[in-house]
């Protein structure tokens, strides 16, 4: 079946959606996209260098026509005023008005590209001290202060048995009694004031990433920003469902005694629901927040008793990027360490499992409604 007619000729000037904006631009290619069965022209925007000239759908281009020209006029203004009505602005490293590489598939990457903003990077350091940005850090305190916590190769006992109550004590005096009582009342507080102390001192989490970790997160990036596409949602296995195969796959070493098993089932579940608190504001890029807001919408339509988690929907990719973003969090010195070396032998784990996480085919490139809905 022949194509429809193209509705742009080569070397015609047309006006281009980018983003709120439109300019001006030339065709420079064009070509018939039979997986999505619409056309898709290769442009050059006018007073722009050529590294931003960029593949777009048919439905971001528009004739060059008096009526076109007061709608891109009237755009602007638009922009103009919205812009100047936020209190506060996020500082960009490109301006508002600059086109943004868009590569359609199956084209080639433009070296020169820039890519969209996001709200995280992936790291290529050897550890990664970012700062949480404001999440919630009592899940995280709820994880470090959990009785069975323990650091990986040391075994909690459990507390020594209480004196019989038959068995018979000395006698004291009053005068004794009562200043025994005072000591340890004076060290009872002392020992409260250090641990208070000691809690309220921020400790910046460390997670060194291992290589593979660190090129799946790079890949990760690629596909979203560079080659327009989405994890196809809900991945499986989910954030839930790696954490808990974690779990199983320490309680089958048999390595651990319960106590330390109970301390990494109690990490598990403080990490899915950190998972969810982060999620929205910490490790999504920009490309992904109409998914996640679609996502979020629908999960709100459905009973309380009904509604997906994130970490029931989102992967391995999303889990990966959440150890890049702990941050710092007040807690003990010693909560802090046996947190990052548990955090570790979850991240040495999930490299080693990484090629059953993570697949390219997971990906699936955004289609021409979900590009309208993000440029709106």
């Amino acid at each position: 079946m022949a194509p429809p007619a193209a509705l742009y000729d080569l070397n015609s000037k047309v006006l281009c959606y980018h983003g709120p904006l439109i300019y001006e631009a030339k065709v420079l290619r064009r070509e018939f996209q039979t997986t999505d069965n619409i056309w898709e022209y290769f442009v050059h925007y006018s007073g722009w260098k050529s590294k931003w000239d960029e593949w777009v759908p048919e439905d971001r281009v528009l004739k060059y026509n008096d009526e076109n020209l007061v709608k891109k006029k009237e755009v602007a203004e638009a922009q103009k005023k919205k812009s100047f009505s936020k209190k506060s602005k996020k500082p960009r490293s490109e301006s508002a008005a600059s086109p943004s590489p868009y590569r359609g598939p199956g084209k080639e990457p433009d070296s020169a590209a820039t890519s969209r903003s996001a709200s995280p990077t992936p790291s290529t350091s050897s550890s990664v001290t970012t700062a949480s940005g404001g999440a919630p850090p009592q899940t995280m305190r709820k994880i470090a202060s959990t009785k069975t916590l323990s650091t990986p190769g040391t075994v909690n006992k459990p507390p020594p048995l209480s004196q019989s109550k038959t068995k018979r004590t000395p006698k004291v005096s009053t005068s004794e009694a009562a200043s025994a009582e005072e000591s340890s009342t004076k060290k009872e507080k002392e020992r409260i004031q250090q641990e208070t102390t000691e809690q309220t001192a921020d400790r910046e989490l460390k997670v060194s990433l291992p290589l593979p970790l660190k090129e799946a997160l790079v890949d990760d990036w690629d596909y979203i920003n560079r080659h327009d596409k989405l994890v196809t949602l809900p991945t499986s296995p989910s954030v839930s469902d790696i954490l808990d195969l974690y779990v199983e796959h320490e309680r089958n070493r048999g390595r651990r005694n319960e106590y330390e098993l109970h301390g990494i089932e109690e990490i598990a579940t403080g990490l899915k629901e950190y998972f969810d608190l982060m999620l929205g504001s910490q490790l999504l890029y920009k490309f992904e927040r109409v998914q996640y807001m679609d996502f979020k919408n629908s999960e709100d339509k459905k009973a309380p008793q009904d509604r997906l988690v994130p970490s029931k929907v989102y992967g391995f990719a999303h889990l990966a990027r959440l150890f890049t973003r702990m941050g710092s969090l007040s807690l003990t010195e010693g909560s802090a360490e046996a947190l990052e070396k548990h955090f570790q032998e979850i991240v040495l784990w999930l490299a080693e499992e990484h090629k059953k996480f993570f697949q390219p085919s997971k990906y699936e490139y955004a289609p021409p409604e979900y590009h309208r809905h993000y440029n709106s």
